[in-house]
């Protein structure tokens, strides 16, 4: 609650600790450090669920670097857990956008503003995995208005 009255924001990383409970056995990490890891997983969306209640502003962030990047687009299957898919995507754009003070140029489609978007093969309100799938189902993107990718 007190977060919610300061205008603070949450930037849950779900995707690291549930990439390393997940993938972590099979890596050969210590079931002692797997147990703990699930732990924490738990423990991330109970926040998550008392940051939803509270108000507080929802951002989104994976941490995820090195062998495990292809599993960004996880972080928003997970969130939806806890958020519904529109809360899921708006926390990863406009939202991250207010948080980086960067909302008059990103963050939402309006004229005026950089023309960041991507096209996917499916409907993200519907299936929040496809954002997971990224190499294969996102069809277009676009970085201030210039097409980067287009497979439409």
């Amino acid at each position: 609650r007190m977060m919610a009255r300061k205008g603070a924001y949450l930037v849950p990383t779900l995707t690291v600790f549930d990439v390393l409970a997940k993938e972590g056995k099979g890596a050969g990490m210590d079931p002692f450090v797997l147990s703990k890891l699930d732990q924490v997983r738990q423990g991330t969306f109970r926040a998550l669920e008392f940051a939803k209640k509270a108000g507080v502003k929802i951002a989104s962030c994976t941490d995820i670097i090195g062998p495990f990047q292809h599993l960004k687009g996880r972080e928003f299957a997970l969130k939806g857990e806890v958020l519904s898919p529109m809360e899921t995507i708006v926390s990863a754009t406009r939202t991250n956008a207010e948080l980086l003070c960067l909302e008059d140029h990103l963050g939402t489609l309006e004229a005026g503003k950089l023309a960041d978007l991507i096209v996917i093969d499916g409907n993200p309100l519907q299936d929040l995995t496809l954002f997971e799938q990224g190499v294969k189902k996102v069809l277009l993107v676009m970085k201030e208005g210039r097409i980067m990718k287009n497979l439409l």
